[in-house]
């Protein structure tokens, strides 16, 4: 039995030139640590990202089956497998728990998030739809049911984080994470 699955959605709405990356997760976040290391503990669940008019969801339906999910992801070449450039609403957290579930060093190219507001926060202020996300704003809320089991509003969710996310990017641009390290 393949415990790892693979959703894959065509979207409406304007193409996204790259890749949009969003990650589920669970575990802790370590606040009194800094930089990638507060993420140490964060297992991620469901990898979901969206190029053009694809979202692509990988993912597990129980805790007991994020070794193998961890193990898939070991596999992806993160520097081919997608169109670039790649984004994500906040880089620091998918670099994060990438580097510590998998030892692979991603390389965004873009920051969503360009200021502190959190992306509820965002779509409310832009006017963005909620893609009907089960938990806007609330995203603990998809730790907890995936608890229980409940994967469906787990995906729902992020799909409507990575439709949202396209929007803010549309609209707000990005934050160049190559100005900031220096090249």
């Amino acid at each position: 039995m393949n415990e790892v699955k693979e959703r894959i959605v065509s979207v409406e709405g304007e193409p996204v030139r790259g890749t949009i990356i969003d990650l589920e997760t669970i575990g802790l976040i370590r606040n009194n640590l800094s930089g990638l290391s507060k993420y140490g503990l964060v297992q991620p669940y469901l990898f979901g990202y969206l190029f053009e008019n694809t979202l692509v969801q990988k993912y597990v339906e129980k805790f007991d089956h994020i070794p193998a999910f961890i193990d898939s992801l070991q596999s992806i070449d993160f520097f081919g497998f997608s169109e670039r450039p790649f984004f994500a609403y906040n880089t620091e957290f998918e670099r994060g728990v990438l580097y510590f579930s998998t030892g692979k060093t991603v390389l965004f190219d873009g920051d969503i998030k360009k200021g502190k507001e959190s992306k509820e926060a965002v779509v409310r202020r832009l006017g963005i739809e909620t893609y009907s996300d089960p938990f806007p704003g609330a995203g603990i809320k998809c730790i907890e049911e995936f608890k229980k089991g409940n994967i469906a509003d787990c995906l729902a969710h992020n799909q409507s984080c990575l439709l949202k996310e396209r929007e803010i990017l549309f609209r707000e641009g990005y934050r160049n994470l190559w100005l900031t390290r220096g090249m």
